[in-house]
């Protein structure tokens, strides 16, 4: 976003309290980054961003800290350098941590606390097994909150049985009498549904691997709860019924590089315009096997009108009223007005 634009939104930043410079793509690449974490400051406002890390200089640490941005996020998808730097292309996991470790110095020689650091992991089946040493990381660069996120915007195939949501189901009833008197399998032998190759399969109530998921997602919460670190969890189970979203469509908003004013990042035009697939071809994503295309939904644009008069529109409040949960409206009766890209986004579903 360029400066000009983003000074439209300055009248408004008094109905808000905390101001994300996210979308997608990396907010240090932004050359006007620092004068909009000062611009939102000046007003009293809560600031964050989340970085992968790499653009984290001493002097960019260092201004940070001088602007006291509240929250920096960074980037993981995995505990060690082979995992991390395999997922997360481009990236370097040692460089990372020695940046972190170098933010959790500058902060103490500065005697303050902020920015607070989350760290937001990207759970895969591949990288499931070192979430577990999150935690102890979270410890050694002061994190504060530890946030495990799923895949949930997939747009290659391959990709689609790395999201750790798209598990078998229940244990089939044939193999279930092939289990010993203590309901446990006998030693060697692993049911389609169990956890990932190394791990013990737990059968609690006859379920899989997604209770070894969520099991093992409690433990690590409660672990951090003993040292004051926040561990927020989304699945890791789907529920068809949901009709929340986890992008806080009904209090939020993102107004994106162009003005346009969108329901979240997800939605954002923009997103659909640069993953375009080439030969004509509108860009699609995955959801529960199938592809759709991704569509964008815009209820005005900034540099036409002002956000005030675009968030009170009709059309908008009539948007996220879909997502009231006071509504007294039959869900059936709310899927079938809701957008499609939205009864068919996973974050609806809980993850």
């Amino acid at each position: 976003m360029s400066i000009d634009l983003f000074h439209r939104l300055i009248p408004f930043l008094s109905y808000t309290d905390l101001v994300y410079l996210q979308g997608w793509g990396e907010p240090l690449l932004n050359k006007h980054i620092f004068e909009m974490v000062r611009f939102c400051k000046e007003r009293g406002k809560r600031v964050g961003f989340t970085t992968n890390g790499m653009l984290l200089t001493e002097d960019r640490i260092r201004m940070l800290v001088d602007l006291e941005l509240d929250i920096l996020g960074v980037s993981l998808a995995g505990t060690t350098a082979g995992t991390h730097n395999r997922i997360r292309k481009g990236t370097d996991y040692d460089k990372l941590v020695f940046n972190l470790d170098l933010l959790s110095k500058i902060k103490a020689e500065r005697k303050v606390k902020a920015p607070e650091v989350h760290l937001a992991y990207l759970m895969l089946r591949s990288n499931f097994h070192e979430l577990k040493e999150i935690l102890p990381l979270a410890i050694r660069v002061g994190a504060k909150e530890i946030v495990a996120g799923n895949l949930t915007l997939i747009v290659d195939p391959k990709l689609s049985a790395q999201a750790i949501f798209n598990y078998s189901g229940s244990i089939e009833p044939q193999k279930r009498a092939n289990k010993s008197k203590n309901g446990k399998l006998p030693y060697g032998r692993r049911s389609p549904t169990a956890c990932p190759p190394g791990r013990r399969a737990l059968w609690a109530g006859g379920c899989g691997e997604l209770q070894y998921y969520r099991s093992r997602l409690e433990e690590i919460r409660k672990r951090a709860c003993r040292e004051n670190i926040i561990f927020d969890y989304h699945g890791p189970g789907i529920d068809d019924a949901s009709l929340y979203c986890r992008e806080n469509v009904r209090r939020a908003c993102v107004i994106n590089v162009n003005g346009e004013v969108v329901p979240c990042v997800f939605t954002n035009p923009v997103l659909c315009e640069n993953r375009g697939l080439g030969n004509g071809r509108s860009s699609c994503y995955m959801f529960k096997g199938q592809f759709f295309p991704l569509t964008g939904i815009s209820f005005g644009n900034i540099q036409n009108e002002t956000l005030t008069r675009i968030w009170n529109k009709k059309e908008y409040a009539g948007f996220r009223d879909l997502f009231d949960p006071e509504t007294a409206t039959r869900p059936e009766q709310i899927l079938s007005e809701m957008p499609k890209c939205c009864v068919k986004c996973y974050k609806r579903l809980g993850v």
